[in-house]
């Protein structure tokens, strides 16, 4: 399917020609469904399969063509309990009806341990192939959560037992994200946590581990936790990505970074941090927006390139829209990055929330995200848009009708866009909303 467009006005023009020269792709693209070309996304694929209890949170990796996702559902005993499953992709003769994809019951795992409420998990793909999952588990209520690991080394036939990895029992540990360095094989998980160590406030501070993947049977060697937020006022929902290493420098870790949001002086920023000798914090959401938040970073194939997207609304009042930046000299012998000046990217009359990002290896940006019609539409769908596609303005995913789409994320490999989220609504006879994970692909080419 070729996209077609028209711009109107001189701000849209304007706005065209921003977004191109700093985040715009040089090349006519194609983007479309490989089963149906005459569509943008293919039909989405339930990935749960139980309609019986509610699913949602999903998080994607993908691992040379492999299709890792992970979710949490809630217990099917009506227990109020929840726990994270892993599934992945079956293809061709796998699939009993002969789709080039499918999601099979059989292959849905267990991740966390049944008897622990968990929730939001992340996952990441080591260079060896090792499947790392990290969520957070414990009583809500309680405020007693912990971040907890679990590796798989067969390709999710099956989960190693749980690790703490905050190990914090005199705080609350929240809001994981996960990320693997390819190049030495160092895995680092991060969170929000009001832990006393290293934290005499007892706010929300973000805290950093790592360790490199051992060798089967050998347990992971995890540092101490490290505040790098470290400020008296609350620090939540990290992100963290690793970066390119330069050409032609001997192996090595590459640099780290990190971006949350932080509340301060009756409004909330985005902050960033890298780990060239982890520099002091430095805003990038611009200090006139009044509340920034949900945080999303990744990097590009060259050295110091990085992207962050998030969800901002000028006034207490306003809908959120996303926005986008990126800087091209993070990690440069302790500069403080260049950040371009965020991007508009969903600008309607609706709320935009929940951002998701992936790059290719030709840096090229696939973004994702909550999208709602209008100020009172409660049934928010997900919409997507790429730097392959400047002039285009949000695309849906996928129309669901009379239900609502949350929380996607987003994966890229070999031209192949993979995105899954949760949908959610009431069925025939229930008083309760129920969910599901749904996973929709696109393919693209550049001309």
């Amino acid at each position: 399917m070729k996209l077609k467009f028209k711009i109107f006005g001189l701000a849209g023009i304007l706005a065209v020609v921003l977004f191109m020269l700093a985040f715009g792709s040089q090349n006519p693209v194609w983007i479309y469904c490989p089963e149906a070309p005459e569509r943008l996304f293919c039909p989405p694929i339930n990935v749960s399969l139980s309609p019986e209890v509610a699913s949602g949170r999903p998080d994607i990796a993908i691992d040379m063509g492999e299709i890792y996702i992970v979710w949490e559902e809630e217990d099917p005993s009506g227990s109020g309990s929840s726990q994270i499953l892993f599934s992945r992709a079956a293809f061709g003769g796998e699939c009993p009806a002969g789709e080039e994809i499918c999601f099979l019951r059989e292959n849905i795992r267990p991740v966390s341990d049944p008897k622990v409420p968990s929730r939001k998990p992340a996952i990441a793909v080591g260079p060896q192939g090792d499947i790392l999952v990290v969520w957070e588990g414990g009583e809500e209520e309680e405020r007693a959560r912990e971040i907890y690991l679990s590796r798989s080394i067969d390709g999710g036939e099956s989960f190693s037992a749980p690790v703490n990895v905050s190990n914090t029992p005199e705080g609350d540990s929240q809001d994981p994200a996960i990320t693997v360095d390819p190049a030495v094989g160092n895995v680092y998980v991060i969170w929000s946590d009001n832990t006393t160590r290293a934290n005499p406030e007892k706010d929300f501070e973000i805290f950093l581990t790592s360790a490199p993947i051992p060798p089967e049977g050998e347990p992971f060697a995890f540092t101490p936790p490290l505040n790098i937020s470290n400020n008296t006022t609350r620090s939540l929902n990290p992100d963290i990505a690793v970066g390119a290493r330069p050409a032609g420098e001997p192996p090595g870790p590459g640099d780290i970074y990190v971006v949350w949001e932080d509340e301060q002086r009756g409004r909330i920023a985005i902050l960033f941090r890298q780990s060239a000798a982890f520099s002091s914090p430095m805003e990038i959401s611009g200090d006139r927006i009044y509340r920034n938040q949900s945080p999303a970073i990744a990097t590009g194939p060259e050295p110091g390139h990085i992207f962050v997207v998030w969800q901002a609304a000028l006034t207490s009042l306003a809908n959120p829209e996303i926005l986008l930046t990126g800087a091209e000299d993070a990690g440069e012998d302790l500069r403080t990055p260049s950040f371009s000046v965020p991007f508009n990217l969903s600008n309607t009359a609706g709320p935009s929330r929940e951002p998701a990002i992936a790059v290719d290896e030709q840096e090229e940006r696939f973004i994702v995200w909550e999208e709602s019609k209008g100020p009172y539409d409660l049934e928010p769908e997900i919409v997507f848009r790429s730097s392959l596609l400047p002039f285009i303005l949000p695309l849906e995913v996928y129309d669901s009708d009379e239900r609502s789409s949350l929380n996607p994320a987003i994966a890229v490999y070999a031209g192949e866009i993979y995105v899954v989220w949760e949908e959610e609504g009431f069925e025939q006879g229930e008083e309760q909303p129920k969910s599901e994970i749904l996973f929709a692909r696109a393919r693209y080419e550049t001309r």
